[in-house]
């Protein structure tokens, strides 16, 4: 899915269009909560929010990053460049911290095959090892990171799995 922001004058408020379900349409709040944690504004502003294909139906919450990434970037908020082959999935919390939701690694690795060279992503998203791409994936907690990272400064990676050590019981003869 792709999202698309225009931002006009006009009475404040946040439209989202493209066949969206109730918890995208609920993602006007979270975004709008998580763009304050931030100390962005967007108050003043009439935002519409395109998810397309238009004729397909969307749901979730997988889209919050890839939202307040396009919010902030139409309104101006953030500057940097944002090269065409990255992308971003996750849910925010009102806070701005970053979260997994259903379905998110078949995501990412639907956009590893539609030839995207980054994702932002959860930094708690599970099976990202399965990927096996630690160049592709971009860990974040907090929509802060994701500003940070697209601005220069680096992140952490995802943090290893410590190996799983199966111990076999000892049995003793009597």
């Amino acid at each position: 899915m792709r999202v698309e922001v225009q931002s006009l004058d006009g009475i404040e408020q946040i439209s989202v269009i493209g066949l969206p379900d109730a918890s995208i349409k609920e993602s006007k709040d979270r975004i709008r909560g998580a763009i304050n944690s931030i100390d962005a504004d967007i108050s003043g502003r009439h935002l519409i929010v395109l998810f397309s294909p238009a004729e397909q139906k969307k749901s979730g919450p997988m889209a919050d990053l890839a939202m307040a990434i396009a919010v902030l970037k139409e309104t101006g908020q953030l500057t940097c460049d944002i090269p065409k082959s990255t992308a971003f999935i996750g849910a925010l919390s009102l806070d701005g911290s970053v979260h997994e939701t259903e379905g998110m690694l078949a995501a990412a690795m639907q956009a590893k095959r539609m030839g995207y060279e980054t994702l932002y992503v959860p930094s708690d998203m599970k099976g990202a090892a399965i990927l096996k791409d630690k160049e592709f994936l971009i860990p974040v907690q907090h929509l802060q990171d994701v500003i940070d990272h697209l601005s220069g400064q680096s992140l952490l990676p995802f943090a290893e799995s410590p190996p799983v050590v199966m111990e076999a019981p000892v049995l003793h003869k009597r």
